[in-house]
């Protein structure tokens, strides 16, 4: 049984400081995975492979070097980026890939909006590079994809963007609500959940849009699924050159699989490589480093099987999971609930903060 997903996070943080992120709150200096140190013998040809998730993956100073080990291996290449220093970054390796995917983080469809969310960033420079990128792949097989997180200070520009990326000849744009992680005053006054009725009534106009316009461009959100029953949460206006996206994150790891009574499957088929070597199941569970120790040694490590039959036995760690609840599970939470709209972390610390409260008030 060898792992079918693999993610790589190539570097710890980003050349942004975007508002809502975890990276703004960090102080950790920058890190990058060494190459130097890693075995990648053990991915198989046809392995899908997603660059960045978490953190800025061309930012890595030998970013076209790991892509062109990847390109060794057979594997398909699932790339996220911000996209703001490619006019920097040299990537030959990227046009010899079996690319499946690009997706670029942008929030807005404005200059001031943009750059009041993503602090650091460059509006105008920011869209020529992915003018010029994606014309630079122009026929290529692979979807292009935008992921625009909305917030409070971005949500009147929710309806406007499906033009704006038609007009830019992408296939895909992913609506996702801002999760609260910190408890900072431009997060707090930015969530959706006071204002979600609004942002529902923007979804249901950017579907307009696209139903009416007849638009190639797709457009996806949790909510076309979980409140309006639109399959996989993708509105499309039924143009013919549109092109469906693979939700792979969801096609490789959700269901209830490998003995699993939860929903999720993922320590059996997919692993997370980090920017210091360490290997990752269930996505946050460490099972070793690659510095040290063999792909394959781990995955098949006692401490892997371990956690595996944790899982199997019991949901305690699944149910305390945001990767599944605001990821793998996204279609299908309720957006009527206030929990959806918070990091685990964030709901402990609430529900500390109201027991430290009323041990207060009976004391």
């Amino acid at each position: 049984m060898d792992p079918t997903y693999i993610e790589i996070e190539p570097t710890k943080g980003c050349n942004l400081r975007c508002r809502m992120c975890h990276v703004s709150f960090m102080k950790e200096p920058l890190e990058y995975l060494d190459l130097d140190k890693v075995d990648f013998s053990f991915l198989k040809a046809g392995t899908l492979v997603t660059l960045g998730a978490v953190f800025e993956p061309c930012i890595h100073p030998q970013i076209n070097r790991l892509i062109d080990t990847l390109n060794k291996r057979g594997c398909r290449i699932v790339l996220i980026t911000n996209g703001h220093n490619l006019h920097k970054k040299e990537i030959p390796a990227l046009f010899d890939s079996d690319l499946e995917m690009v997706t670029f983080s942008f929030d807005g469809i404005s200059k001031e909006t943009y750059e009041l969310v993503r602090v650091g960033g460059n509006f105008e420079r920011t869209i020529d590079n992915i003018e010029n990128f994606r014309a630079a792949f122009s026929g290529s097989d692979a979807t292009f994809a935008v992921n625009f997180t909305v917030l409070r200070c971005n949500l009147h520009e929710v309806e406007r963007a499906p033009a704006f990326w038609g007009k830019h000849d992408f296939d895909v744009l992913r609506f996702i609500a801002m999760t609260v992680r910190e408890p900072d005053e431009f997060i707090l006054k930015n969530s959706l959940w006071e204002v979600r009725q609004d942002y529902f009534g923007a979804l249901d106009r950017a579907a307009d849009y696209v139903r009416q316009n007849q638009s190639r461009l797709l457009i996806t959100s949790p909510y076309f699924q979980s409140k309006l029953g639109v399959e996989n949460g993708i509105v499309s206006s039924g143009h013919p050159q549109s092109r469906f996206p693979r939700l792979y994150p969801r096609e490789y790891q959700y269901g209830a699989d490998h003995g699993m009574r939860f929903p999720c499957k993922s320590p059996f088929v997919a692993a997370r490589i980090l920017w210091e070597g360490s290997v990752m199941l269930c996505h946050n569970q460490r099972i070793g480093s690659l510095y040290d120790t063999p792909f394959d040694a781990m995955w098949d490590s006692r401490d892997a099987w371990k956690l595996r039959t944790l899982v199997r036995m019991t949901d305690q760690l699944c149910n305390r999971c945001d990767y599944f609840r605001l990821c793998l599970n996204s279609h299908f939470v309720d957006l009527d609930k206030i929990e959806n709209y918070y990091s685990q972390q964030m709901l402990d610390r609430i529900a500390q903060a109201r027991a430290a409260q009323a041990q207060a008030v009976t004391a």
